[in-house]
């Protein structure tokens, strides 16, 4: 994750931090448990050696784990900050998606939440910009925390659905 440093400039103060939210390792978790319950399939249901079996849970292991290594790491790298003049959004490792949004260009904020979104506390954020184009993020860990210190922060309004 970005340091504090990295993530305002020099003239800037940041007021509000998020990333997205764990959820989204959901399907990256199924696919482990997947994986493991595959690998245990294989051991109980075949005469093996003992070293063949190791062997059978190593490489269920190592799948599962490699398997999860990439939505761990997009997690991870995620970053939303809210400046007193700007949106910086940074998304993804190889290559990083970096979104730059000014204040003063945002026409509008929404949030979209589900159910389950509105109980664990995550939301799509879609941000409009003055020149027509739409940023969408999602799932965004705070999500209305987010929109609402944008919005004091000095950007325009929008609406929560």
């Amino acid at each position: 994750m970005a340091s504090r440093e990295e993530s305002s400039a020099d003239d800037e103060r940041e007021v509000f931090r998020t990333r997205l939210h764990p959820v989204m390792l959901g399907g990256a978790a199924g696919f482990a448990l997947f994986v493991a319950l595959a690998g245990a399939l294989v051991v109980l249901h075949n005469d093996l050696t003992p070293a063949a079996n190791g062997l059978v849970a190593l490489g269920t292991l190592v799948v599962a784990v490699a398997g999860m290594i990439p939505s761990w790491l997009r997690w991870r790298t995620s970053l939303f900050a809210v400046t007193d003049g700007r949106l910086r959004a940074r998304v993804g490792l190889v290559p990083p998606r970096r979104v730059e949004i000014p204040l003063g260009g945002i026409e509008g904020v929404d949030v979209e939440e589900t159910f389950l979104g509105r109980r664990l506390g995550y939301g799509r954020v879609l941000v409009a910009g003055r020149d027509g184009t739409i940023e969408t993020f999602a799932p965004v860990a705070s999500a209305t925390e987010l929109r609402a210190a944008l919005l004091s922060a000095g950007g325009r309004g929008g609406r929560r659905r």
